[in-house]
């Protein structure tokens, strides 16, 4: 660091001076030792600028890095977490889970009938649509709570300590949000279905994600039902 550089050198520069004198007591050899201090202390100077310049490019590298590392985890639509941030935090939780015994709970959800939306509205009405959620998810999850597109229309959210029942309070809240908040499209509200799952013992990612998208599909299949 620049800080550390230039006492460096002008302590160098101090021994420089005190040697000549002690060693050369003749005024020839003082301008010498002045002279090679004044050599030094350019140096320093030199030395300085350079870790300054260095420090501040490193410090440019880092930052261009963690923003890179940042958007390789970002969906662009949504700014939601993508699949792979979504992936990267439910093995951490997954972990934190098995170690402290506490529950967590996952919830997959998509937007009912979102393939009509593209095919009569066009796609950037399916964009909107997406971006509508996207807004909803973000401001009624708690701020332990995570949220990622995993795809499509499709979307995760990850629940730490909690367990299914409350994981469908929170659910339901967002479903209701979007329900609400949500412009129509083509005269036809936003509706959201889901599924929840809760981690069991000795359940890894895959199972806990395939237990979600069971119990989403059971509620397509529920809905699809003719009412009695």
């Amino acid at each position: 660091p620049p800080s550390r550089v230039l006492p460096l050198v002008s302590v160098m520069v101090l021994l420089c001076i005190g040697l000549g004198a002690l060693q050369h007591p003749r005024g020839r050899h003082l301008v010498e030792g002045f002279v090679a201090a004044l050599v030094l202390a350019f140096l320093a100077v030199m030395t300085l600028l350079y870790a300054r310049t260095t420090r501040a490019l490193a410090t440019a590298l880092d930052r261009q890095r963690d923003k890179a590392e940042s958007l390789a985890r970002t969906d662009e639509l949504t700014g939601l977490g993508n699949r792979r941030a979504f992936t990267e935090s439910l093995a951490s939780h997954i972990a934190l889970t098995n170690r402290y015994a506490r529950p967590l709970s996952m919830v997959m959800l998509d937007v009912d009938g979102f393939k009509s939306i593209n095919d009569g509205f066009g796609h950037d009405a399916g964009d909107d649509a997406l971006a509508a959620v996207a807004r909803i998810l973000r401001s009624e999850i708690r701020d332990p709570d995570l949220c990622f597109r995993w795809g499509g229309d499709e979307f995760a959210v990850l629940l730490p300590s909690t367990g299914r029942e409350q994981a469908l309070v929170v659910v339901d809240r967002i479903a209701e949000a979007v329900a609400r908040h949500v412009a129509a499209i083509g005269g036809r509200k936003l509706a959201l279905r889901y599924g929840v799952a809760e981690i069991q013992p000795e359940m890894d990612a895959q199972a806990l994600m395939a237990a979600a998208d069971m119990d989403l599909m059971a509620a397509k299949d529920a809905a699809a039902q003719p009412a009695q």
